[in-house]
């Protein structure tokens, strides 16, 4: 079995013959450099205008620098992206080039989904009060940006034809979520069904990626239509979600980037024990996938390296655990 096969098992919410490792029979990151989404590299403005900088972990948005102070006048502060300015074929072919479809998928990551858009337009505390005070208009303006949403994922269907296409979301932070869930399942939701269901029609399937604690969002995640969670911290019960869901949605993370194996004082050894925990407590249950392992060095390089060995150990350990040792 190729390591893309077994991958596909555990994204079709089953019992692969190992614990898949993501990125591996992955083209990742595909996307994730696109500027009208997150500004150019090294910082800038982005295609809505908002003010972004480069930072250790990728692109942040400037703090401050808002560019929807009155959520009653979207209309006339929000600009959308030109996506048909894009050089859709250019792009593409840079981007996929040494692709090799027979044992890697190809995925698209779409950065900034309807709640992280809101915050770099508003902040969260106007964000907060809007959706409380403006409960309308933040519908109208949800509704234009998954029509521009919809359009994104169009000109990705023909131009890169993926296999799963991610939404990045971040509803959650390390301890709960950023909204309640009423306000999820009433201004959010609506709008990732509506882009997944756009996913689906590419001929792709559907993944939500979503850091901190939102376990309390699961069962919305299934009903939206994603196949998959990614980026799931180990601050959440995921044996316990693996066991009730792991027939409809299938978990990518589980290694604990925001404690001590992922910090820059960490050492070979601890990374290594945590990719062990990771595939020992997860990897009985099906529908599972390690992911999630972002580390940090000293220099990129070391970063790199890094990155490189819980990639590389997760493979060697997984097959170790399915087969015995080499």
């Amino acid at each position: 079995m190729t390591l893309k096969e077994n991958y596909d098992i555990a994204m079709r919410h089953g019992m692969p013959e190992q614990v898949p490792v993501y990125s591996k029979p992955v083209r990742y990151n595909v996307g994730l450099g696109d500027v009208w989404e997150k500004g150019p590299a090294g910082g800038g403005l982005d295609g809505f205008g908002c003010l972004w900088a480069s930072g250790i972990g990728g692109q942040t948005p400037v703090p401050g620098n808002y560019v929807l102070t009155d959520i009653t006048d979207w209309k006339n502060q929000v600009r959308f992206p030109d996506l048909k300015a894009v050089d859709w074929a250019e792009k593409s072919e840079k981007e996929l080039k040494g692709l090799d479809r027979d044992t890697q998928f190809m995925e698209y990551c779409m950065g900034n989904g309807p709640f992280e858009r809101f915050l770099d337009l508003m902040g969260l505390e106007e964000l907060t009060y809007a959706l409380m005070d403006e409960p309308d208009h933040c519908k109208d303006f949800l509704k234009a940006f998954t029509e521009y949403r919809i359009e994104y994922i169009e000109y990705i269907g023909k131009y890169y034809h993926p296999d799963f296409v991610v939404t990045f979301d971040d509803t959650g932070y390390a301890s709960g979520l950023f909204l309640s869930r009423e306000q999820y399942c009433e201004f959010i939701q609506p709008s990732h069904k509506m882009i997944n269901d756009a996913i689906y029609a590419i001929g792709a399937r559907p993944i939500q990626h979503c850091c901190g604690k939102a376990e309390t969002l699961v069962e919305e995640f299934i009903r939206e239509g994603a196949v998959a969670w990614s980026s799931v911290d180990p601050a959440n019960d995921i044996v316990g979600i693996l066991k009730k869901y792991g027939k409809q949605i299938t978990l990518i993370g589980g290694f604990d980037s925001f404690g001590a194996p992922a910090g820059i004082d960490a050492t070979d050894e601890m990374m290594i024990g945590e990719v062990h925990r990771v595939i020992d407590t997860y990897g009985p249950y099906g529908s599972f996938i390690m992911g999630n392992h972002i580390v940090q060095g000293a220099t990129p390089e070391e970063t790199m390296r890094r990155v490189l060995l819980l990639r590389e150990e997760g493979l060697r350990y997984a097959a170790e655990a399915a087969h015995g040792p080499a």
